[in-house]
């Protein structure tokens, strides 16, 4: 892509922020409006050895991408880049490439936007999200996905070769850690932004396998705060049925489940996957990639564990790298022993948290190897008195961090 082009997307995306009038966006686009901006197609761009310039379109091209790059609707964008068309007149300022002496003098401004649309149109038939909103670094990385800002401290201060970019309300960074190409995002806390970003990061990047750092709840009373656990598989644990209470106790539609252990009305539920069959796929456990978490096994007794805070505020014991066992997550931070009890015995699990098995849902849509590496800030119910999360989060969300590092660098 080249620097003019550059600038004209990321100036024309701030205009759309500013929500500035079609007339000051088609001013800016025709200032920037020259014979040597060059707007290539990513269909036509991803074959070798061809080059196309669209130059005389170009500006009225490169206004639909950028739409496309804010706005999910193709027929959204079709229509502002149309709009634009109309706008852009021989009038406004800016220089107009020359036109090639075949048609020099043939092309009116009424046959200008129909071959504009007609452009537009045939690049949008049959375009896949990816086609529609362009991949805006080619480079395959692992993508490392922390909930929010104590969770990823460690790895932007590891990260070299930095550049940002920002996408809707998210910012990636890209660059290497332990010299292996990477993406860092901040997901947001909970289900629903986890998988918005963690599809949004595959849609735009060339994403490889995904890995998150960050911290959790303990729910095995054999885990310890500190401690760093990989699980081997993750729950959406709060999928669920709500049953109707009777007079014979809590009662079920025949089309809900029952193979989980219910907390009073819930009964758990697996997840509902679209499926190209007729027939949904429905999952209670989305699996950690198995060569990653042998990598994992790998290094775990390699990394040493912080145990004390930066105020000096130490664990009583020596955190560990646990390999294995089950996850669950849900849109709840637990903060209850009885529910706690519940959680590890119908679902085995060793950590809760919010966001990893809807990572681990997208991953598995997407067919993206996936791993998450929790560290335990509290004990979800069992600390004494109160949650210690505010005492111990950063503690181990360095620790975390420290075990990723060193699993990043073993990688291929």
């Amino acid at each position: 892509m080249g620097i003019k082009l550059k600038t004209l997307i990321e100036d024309t995306s701030h205009q759309f922020e500013r929500n500035l009038s079609l007339i000051d966006l088609a001013n800016l686009v025709s200032d920037y409006y020259h014979p040597d901006v060059l707007i290539v197609p990513r269909r036509i761009a991803r074959l070798e050895g061809h080059k196309a310039a669209f130059r005389y379109f170009g500006w009225t091209i490169a206004a639909y991408y950028v739409c496309c790059n804010h706005h999910p609707s193709i027929i959204s964008c079709f229509r502002m880049a149309l709009v634009l068309t109309q706008l852009v007149s021989p009038g406004m300022r800016g220089r107009r490439a020359e036109r090639p002496k075949s048609i020099k003098g043939k092309i009116t401004m009424k046959n200008r936007i129909l071959c504009s649309a007609l452009f537009l149109l045939v690049s949008s038939i049959g375009a896949s999200a990816e086609e529609t909103r362009p991949i805006v670094d080619a480079t395959a990385r692992t993508a490392i996905i922390s909930a929010y800002e104590p969770e990823w401290v460690e790895l932007r201060a590891a990260l070299h070769d930095s550049k940002q970019y920002i996408i809707g309300r998210t910012t990636f960074l890209t660059g290497t850690i332990e010299d292996k190409p990477v993406l860092l995002f901040l997901s947001g806390i909970s289900m629903v932004n986890a998988a918005l970003t963690s599809q949004l990061a595959i849609d735009r990047f060339n994403v490889s396998r995904i890995v998150f750092s960050g911290i959790a709840g303990g729910v095995d009373s054999e885990r310890s705060i500190g401690d760093v656990v990989v699980p081997s598989q993750w729950s959406e644990y709060l999928e669920s049925a709500f049953a109707r209470e009777t007079k014979e106790g809590y009662a079920l539609p025949s089309f809900e489940s029952k193979a989980v252990k219910n907390f009073g009305m819930i009964f758990p539920q697996p997840v509902q996957i679209a499926s190209l069959s007729a027939e949904t796929e429905k999952l209670q456990w989305f699996p950690t990639d198995s060569k990653l978490l042998a990598l994992a096994r790998k290094v775990a007794d390699a990394v040493h564990l912080d145990s004390c805070t930066v105020d000096k505020t130490c664990l009583a014991q020596q955190p560990k790298v646990v390999i294995g066992g089950n996850g669950v997550s849900g849109q709840v931070f637990v903060d209850n022993r009885i529910f706690r009890e519940y959680v590890r015995s119908a679902f085995k699990a060793e950590v809760v948290d919010m966001e990893s098995a809807a990572i681990a849902h997208v991953a598995y849509i997407n067919n993206r190897p996936f791993i998450a590496f929790r560290s335990l800030s509290d004990l979800a119910g069992a600390d004494p008195d109160q949650t210690q999360e505010d005492v111990f989060e950063k503690l181990a969300s360095k620790n975390s961090a420290m075990v990723v590092k060193a699993f990043v660098k073993e990688l291929p």
